[in-house]
C-alpha cells in the first residue's frame, strides 16, 4: 500500500503536465 501511496502524487504532476501540453498543443492550433 505504501508504494501506491508514494506513486500517487508522481501520478498527478503527470497528470498535470498532460493538461498543460494539451493546452499548449490547442493554443498553437489556434494560431
Amino acid at each position: 500500500a505504501r508504494l501506491v501511496e508514494l506513486d500517487q502524487p508522481r501520478r498527478l504532476e503527470n497528470l498535470q503536465k498532460l493538461e498543460d501540453l494539451k493546452k499548449h498543443l490547442m493554443d498553437l492550433e489556434k494560431q
